[in-house]
């Protein structure tokens, strides 16, 4: 489990006699904030330094525990009983824990469970419901368990006050009419990933009205609950349709369901039939930035097929050819294009530019805007070609 929170530690401190009585000189809230904002409690020496800290003054604590809970963090491969004990401990005592105000992003998944092991999910749902009640500062949450659909009721306890703007939701048991609900509790949002497993669009589901994300910039969905939206979602930038393996044949009918998302300027395409790939692009005249991950064995993407297209920016993958000869083909066809990154399956990247190739590595994804470092990388392509020119 990885978890940032160094349980009760916090808290405890805060309420022992001899702190209350200590005597200090207050400190300007600046020099504070500058202090504690040096320290990282993910590295030893610096929470070692903040423990120290929370044993001073009243006044010091205060600015030391927010390191520690700034990011809450469970995240297991398999279920085991120290994450439910870990749980329950954060649980026990949310209520009168100060520090949880300070939390601005709480992330708890669980990949899997030991098929002889009963994992006690009303218990789990329990404790969740209690942190999520104790956190009136979130802004950023993941809740995924694999294994088992997630109650997304359960955001029903975050406090109203919450500036949610980064909603991950792997899985959802619920039914669109209560996910709804939810999201009309959340006009702030500004991502959401979600998948419903197992469910296909029925007459009388409901579709999400745009006033309901009026402030969406990212949207990832199943191909299966596109058909949610049927107004166009204006504030949206970066769409990600997944899991679309059945090839559709019929243009109108991908036009129709990309209608809504006709204004995005990136697009990612994961476990994406090939062929679908260009019908899709096509619909999205603004489009600049494409990153395609293509499910193997359903043959090449024809990239060629997207000279009319404005982008500036692909990732791609390559199974059987040279990156380089790949990456500059697709220049070649694509004349607005400035970056191709061709990834190697499964692993190096190839950056290929008119004027320059290099390898690339990638920075974490977790809540990064992923076309944000493409737009960076066109820019310092474009920088330097005109130094070399």
């Amino acid at each position: 489990m990885v978890s940032r929170v160094d349980l009760g530690l916090g808290w405890c401190l805060l309420s022992t006699d001899d702190l209350s009585a200590r005597n200090m000189p207050e400190i300007p809230p600046d020099i504070l904030h500058a202090i504690v904002g040096e320290l990282d409690a993910d590295t030893r020496e610096d929470r070692g330094t903040l423990r120290s800290l929370l044993s001073t003054s009243k006044q010091i604590n205060a600015y030391a525990l927010r390191p520690f809970y700034r990011g809450i963090y469970f995240f297991e491969v398999h279920y085991n009983r120290r994450f439910l004990q870990k749980l329950s401990t954060l649980a026990r005592d949310a209520e009168h824990n100060p520090g949880l105000r300070f939390t601005t992003a709480f992330l708890c998944t669980v990949l899997g469970g030991a098929a002889s092991v009963v994992v006690p999910w009303g218990e789990i749902y329990r404790h969740l419901k209690t942190i999520l009640h104790s956190l009136p500062n979130l802004g950023r949450t993941t809740i995924s368990f694999q294994s088992v659909s997630t109650d997304v009721r359960i955001l029903q306890s975050l406090p109203p006050s919450a500036p949610l703007t980064h909603l991950n939701l792997a899985e959802c048991s619920m039914s669109r009419e209560h996910l709804l609900q939810v999201l009309q509790c959340r006009p702030g949002l500004q991502w959401l990933d979600m998948y419903i497993p197992g469910q296909t669009q029925m007459a009388h589901d409901p579709e999400f009205p745009a006033d309901v994300l009026p402030h969406l910039t990212y949207l990832s969905v199943a191909y299966s609950d596109v058909g949610l939206f049927k107004d166009p979602l204006r504030s949206l930038v970066s769409f990600t349709p997944h899991t679309w393996k059945t090839v559709l044949e019929n243009a109108g009918t991908i036009r129709g369901l990309m209608a809504p998302f006709a204004s995005i300027t990136a697009c990612h395409l994961p476990t994406v039939n090939s062929a679908n790939v260009v019908p899709i692009v096509t619909c999205f005249p603004c489009l600049e930035y494409l990153w395609v991950q293509p499910i193997i064995g359903s043959g090449n993407v024809d990239y060629t097929a997207l000279s009319a297209t404005r982008l500036k920016y692909l990732r791609c993958m390559v199974y059987q050819d040279i990156p380089s000869f790949y990456g500059r083909r697709i220049l070649d066809a694509i004349n607005t294009l400035v970056v191709v990154d061709v990834s190697l399956f499964p692993f190096d990247t190839l950056r290929v530019c008119r004027s320059d190739e290099w390898p690339v590595h990638y920075p974490p994804e977790q809540w990064s805007r992923w076309w944000e470092h493409a737009q960076h990388a066109v820019q310092s392509a474009i920088s330097n070609t005109a130094v070399l020119e």
